[in-house]
């Protein structure tokens, strides 16, 4: 299963081609059934990846309103555990593994936005780790936070490769855009150091 949050906010953006496959999961080379046995394998009975895209407006409001780029991570966060809670029957268990967003330790208010009823429990609060576990919810909830968590949990890792891929795919269709406008533009790749020259010659 898979599944992309912020996708509708993205319509507002002059340069996405929504006709245009950005997962690029239809004609995707990945062997889907050896994939599904090898998590099957590791107790896994099904598997979901999902993607959150903020656009650019979007990812500054939240910046200007938090004034703390960690805040992004935040909301993408809670979208996709909200889209995937709602894709689930009731009475269905989640444990959730994720990287922590920049120096924060407490995400107890931050994953209540999960819940459609119940709390969100703070089991540990520590440089090293958070856990959390639901309490009353629809779902049982375990959240574990924590730095680095790429390193340790593959699934953090399969998670960072994906989105790297997303947003090598959006990058691609915003040069395509202004390439088509202004023939012989060098494309960018969307970081700081290289946003000076890009939008001096757009």
């Amino acid at each position: 299963k898979h599944g992309v949050v912020g996708t509708p906010q993205m319509l507002d953006e002059i340069w996405f081609k929504p006709a245009q496959p950005v997962l690029g999961l239809e004609k995707s080379t990945l062997r889907t059934e050896e994939i599904r046995q090898t998590f099957a394998n590791q107790g896994f009975q099904d598997f979901y990846h999902g993607l959150a895209v903020l656009p650019a407006q979007a990812f500054n409001e939240v910046v200007s309103r938090a004034n703390n780029k960690g805040a992004v991570l935040s909301v993408g966060l809670i979208g996709l555990l909200s889209h995937l809670a709602s894709t689930i029957p009731e009475d269905n268990s989640f444990r959730v593994f994720a990287d922590k967003h920049g120096g924060k330790n407490q995400y107890s208010a931050t994953l209540q936005n999960v819940l459609d009823r119940g709390v969100m429990v703070a089991q540990k609060e520590s440089s090293a780790e958070s856990i959390y576990k639901s309490m009353g919810a629809k779902h049982e909830w375990k959240v574990h936070i924590l730095p680095k968590a790429d390193s340790k949990y593959p699934l953090v890792s399969l998670a960072s490769i994906l989105a790297k891929w997303m947003r090598e795919k959006l990058m691609g269709q915003f040069n395509s855009f202004w390439q088509e406008k202004l023939p012989g533009l060098e494309p960018t790749a969307g970081y700081p150091g290289d946003a000076p020259r890009f939008y001096s010659q757009i």
